[in-house]
Order: structure tokens, then sequence, then C-alpha cells
């Protein structure tokens, strides 16, 4: 607080004497500079700014109140459709603040107030805060009422999707080698937590593998089985808190390799009172693998926004470590290191040059997946038992990424697994060509992205055409691009096509290639408001308070059920109305 009302001062000391300094600040600090920038509008007050066309505007009476921030004023002269103000009285500040060699954007709910250097955008930055005010030439005599959550129940679905993770259980030149590979994936669910459902599809490397499943290290009766199994009615096993899921899979009638091929998933359905679960993308969690054999992980890693940085920190128990990946089917090297300390790392600046090096940019992963693909000492899909290998707890992908959403203010995230939509063209047994699935997303939340998990099958050798569409607007497709051979995950975000009412997500492919709609899912997930603004005035005080009340259940939708609820009258002759809450965010590039 101390360090805001400094700031305020100095701000009001070099606008009144019209003159700034702001020393160039390096590309890493884009984030805070946006920050400083967007705090800076947020409590300067009209009246402490010395600036002629500011003055001009309060006394000839467009502006209404000189006591409103910078920022309450842009978003007043928005609402009130007066664009051109809102441009100009950014424009004063932004010149001002922001160094010329700087790139500056200032959006309100996603339209563009203000925009300078757009054709110099390599970093981008941004800062968000939520506004409201009070919208002009409205108002009645009578009672108005907004209403917001305090606490709330809300139904969602904890996913964990398996990765493709292989190690062999063949000799080179003969049958089973007796080796057994564990994989240990963690369902972590809030503490207090009841789970109302949950159920977990398995689904070996090879379809023959065998394998035996651990919930918290109690077996579940009737998991012995090879190829794939569907386990059901799995709520008794687990707890809330943080959960073990293990799979130990073993030699079958000749497959080479055991472990996973990508399609698992754990499900869970549950209701809690924790409103902020969603999922932290910055550091995405490698599973536990124990193996007497060379290890294959291939981890797909899903980027939310603007990619940033990434490093990798594994604790592993293996002589060397063999890191590649993977962007639209293509593969690509890095780096073999040795593993010091069970220890294995690489660096933001080794992984952006090798990506660099094969022309792929940091711009080319945002709001997408890609592959990092790990060897646990040099591979092979046959061998004999041998030294134990160990991908231990704690191995990670660090990934810093700046999304354009506002994740975890005002809101209340939820995810949902829908039910395939439709499928026909069949391929091969449950395997079809063209899948679609459809859901809906309330018109007053905010979608921000699709997740799935396709079980899929490719004839070998063949060139099949892929097509991905997001409703009309297509988001991958062979060919033009690459070949996706493993077509085991698949994301998207908000700025991909999703929108509010019925989305569909369809998949389409030639003979050659297909995906199993009963063993894969998708998910996704999407912000609820908190709050509702004041809304039409009534006669009577209880008549504006359920109106209220209406909106806010309206709102919450089908997921949550607020348990306590504020609620705010104003009882005035002339009351206003009020316009907001929405996003005003400010962007910094070069």
């Amino acid at each position: 607080m101390d360090a805001l009302i400094a700031l305020s001062i100095i701000l009001v000391a070099v606008l009144g004497m019209n003159v700034l300094y702001i020393s160039e600040k390096q590309t890493s600090n884009l984030h805070f500079a946006s920050d400083d920038f967007i705090s800076a509008l947020g409590s300067l007050k009209l009246s402490e700014v010395n600036n002629s066309y500011v003055q001009q505007l309060i006394s000839n009476g467009t502006i209404k109140d000189e006591n409103n921030t910078v920022l309450q004023q842009i978003g007043d002269f928005w609402a009130a459709d007066q664009t051109d103000l809102a441009r100009n009285l950014t424009a004063i500040f932004a010149e001002k603040l922001i160094p010329p060699n700087q790139g500056v954007g200032v959006y309100i709910s996603g339209q563009a107030i203000y925009e300078r250097g757009l054709n110099d955008m390599e970093l981008i930055a941004n800062s968000q805060r939520l506004i409201s005010g009070i919208a002009e030439n409205k108002s009645k005599t009578g009672f108005i009422a907004r209403a917001s959550v305090v606490k709330a129940k809300k139904n969602n679905t904890l996913i964990v999707m398996g990765d493709v993770i292989s190690s062999s259980v063949r000799k080179p030149w003969g049958s089973n080698n007796n080796n057994k590979v564990n994989i240990t994936y963690y369902v972590d669910l809030p503490s207090n937590a009841t789970i109302v459902d949950a159920y977990w599809f398995i689904e070996a490397a090879w379809t023959d593998n065998k394998f035996k499943a651990y919930i918290n290290n109690v077996y579940i009766p009737g998991s012995d089985a090879s190829g794939s199994k569907l386990l059901t009615n799995l709520n008794s096993y687990l707890t809330p808190g943080r959960n073990r899921a293990n799979v130990v899979g073993r030699y079958g009638r000749g497959g080479y390799e055991a472990g996973d091929d990508g399609a698992s998933h754990f499900v869970v359905i549950y209701s809690t009172d924790v409103i902020d679960t969603l999922e932290d993308k910055t550091k995405q969690y490698l599973a536990e693998v124990r193996s007497n054999c060379s290890i294959n992980y291939k981890k797909p890693i899903f980027v939310y926004g603007t990619l940033n940085k990434l490093d990798i920190n594994l604790n592993v128990i293996a002589t060397t470590v063999t890191l590649k990946y993977i962007v639209d089917g293509v593969t690509y090297d890095i780096s073999t290191k040795n593993v010091v300390n069970n220890s294995a790392e690489w660096t933001d600046l080794e992984i952006r040059t090798a990506m660099n090096s094969d022309g792929i940019g940091y711009s080319d992963l945002a709001d997408r997946y890609f592959w990092f693909v790990f060897e646990i000492d040099d591979y092979h899909s046959r061998e004999n038992f041998g030294i134990g290998r160990e991908i231990m707890n704690n191995s990670y992908v660090n990934v810093d990424a700046t999304s354009a959403e506002n994740l975890d203010y005002g809101y209340i995230d939820i995810t949902h697994v829908p039910d395939v939509y439709s499928y026909s063209n069949r391929f091969f047994w449950d395997f079809y060509r063209n899948v679609e699935w459809q859901f809906d997303v309330l018109n007053s939340s905010i979608p921000l992205t699709v997740d799935s998990q396709l079980a899929w099958l490719y004839w070998s050798g063949s060139n099949p055409n892929q097509k991905i569409m997001s409703n009309s607007l297509v988001l991958y497709q062979h060919p033009t691009q690459p070949l996706i051979t493993e077509l085991a995950r698949f994301g998207y975000t908000k700025k991909d096509g999703i929108i509010n009412g019925t989305n569909s997500y369809k998949l389409e492919f030639s003979n050659g290639y297909s995906v199993n709609p009963f063993n894969s899912l998708i998910a996704y997930t999407f912000l609820v408001k908190c709050m509702v603004p004041y809304g039409n005035t009534f006669q009577t005080l209880d008549e504006a308070v359920d109106d209220a009340l209406n909106r806010l259940n309206e709102t919450l939708g089908v997921y949550i059920e607020a348990t306590e609820i504020v609620n705010e009258t104003i009882a005035l002759s002339g009351v206003p109305y009020l316009w907001g809450p929405t996003i005003i965010e400010a962007r910094l590039w070069q």
C-alpha cells in the first residue's frame, strides 16, 4: 500500500509538470511494466491530473466525476459508446508512461481502446483489472440491488490424463524378459471434496500386454486384465487430498513393451466449496515410472498463452537421459545428458537454442500442445532384464506462459466432460473416421480451454487426411500441415473459436486413421462470474433483492450453488444504473 501511495504521488507531480522520465525496460521486465502502467491508471484521480485536455473535459461536464480514477473514466467512456474519448484519454497516459520503443494496447472486454506499435510483437506481457461504473442518462426512483458470492459449492470434474510411456518386457531374441513396468499417477482432490463418482480407463502400450491396477496401494478387483480395461465405481478407494493411481504392466502374448499408450485416464466427479481448483499449468509433472529396462516417456505439454520460458528438472535413476521434442508430429533432437546425483536438467537457453536451430520459435507453441520425449538410458523396445531405472517424484517441465485471460479474480472455474455427440464411417472395430463432441458454455461465462485425449488408430504406412475443427474454424489439417501419426492429445483455447453457446469439436479422417470415441474424452473449462451488477429499478426493496438473486443464480448455472451471498441495495431518487463488471487489460510488447 505504501508503494502504491508513493507511486501515485510521484505520478501526480510528474504529470503536473507535464514531464516524464521512465528508463527503458529490459524485455524480461515487460510484465512488471504492464502491471505498473495499469496500477498507475487505477490509482491516479482525474482531479490530480494537470493536463489541459483533461481539465477541459471536466469544465465542460464531459467528465461527470473528477474523483474517478483514470481507469474508471476510460471505462465510463467505453460504456457510453464514447470510444473516441476513451482512446484520447488513454493516449495521454500511454504516450507519457510507455517509452516510444515499446508497443502498448488497452482493451476492454477484448475491444481495442488504444493501440500503438502493432508491427513489432515478438514478446507480449499483459495485466488486467476488473472494473465497473455508473451508466449515464439512465435513472429512476426506486430500489436497485446487486449480489455477489461469498461462499459456494460447485460440482466439478478432475481428469488425470495418462502419458505415452513404454519399457521393454520382451527379450531381444525370445519371449518374456520378466520385467514389470510400474507407473504411478497422482489424483489430487480438494481436502474437503465429496466424491460423487470415479472411473479409470487403462490402456496398455501393446494390446496384448497384461496389467494390474492399485489405488493407494490397494489392489482393484477385476483390474488383472490385458489390452484395456474400464474400472468403475471407485469412490470407496479414493480420499480427499492426494491419491496414488498405480498400474503395473507385464508381458502378454508377444508385445514388446508394457506401459501406457496415452489413452488412459482417471476421472473423478466431485463437489467442493473450494472456488479455485483451476489446474496450475506452470509445473507439468511426469508420472513416476520404475522399470528394469530403459524407459521411453513422451510428455504432452500444453502451453496456455504466450510462452516465455521453458526448463526441465528430472529426478531419475539412470546413466543418461536423451531429450527430444515433437511439434505437429515431427520429432527433433535436443541433447543427451549424463545423470549426476540422480538429476538431469535443461535450461531455457538450451531448449530455446535447440528449437530455434530447427526453425521453431516459442511463438509457434502458444495456446497448444507439443511433446517432450525422454529416453531414460539408450532405449530399445526389446531388452534383457537389467538394472533398475526410475523417474522419481517431483520431475517436471516448468512452463512460464502469459495468459490473455484473468484466471483468478472474481470467477469460479468449472471443468466438465461431455458425452460423445456423434460418430460415423467406421474404420475398424470401434474406431471411426468422423467423431464429434458438442458442449454448451453459458453466455455469462468465459470459455477457457478444450483438452482432448484420443484413442487413435493409424494404419502404418498410409497417408490419411486429418482435420480438426472448433465449430467452423479449422485448427489442424493434413495435407498442408505434417501428418500426426500419434494423435493422442489435442487442445486449444478461447482464441481458437470457443464461443458462448453450443460448441462443436469435430474430427474428420480419411482411410488409414480413426479414433475410438468410447475410449476417448474431451474436457472443457470455463469461468463463471461470482457477482452480478446492479439491475433494473423496482418499487420495493424485496423485489430488487429477488431480482439480483435470480440473476446471480442464472449466472452461476447448474454446476454452482451459492451457500453465502452478499446483497447490496441503493434506495435513492434518481437511482444510477451500473455497467460491468468487465475486464480492462493493458498489453505491452516489443
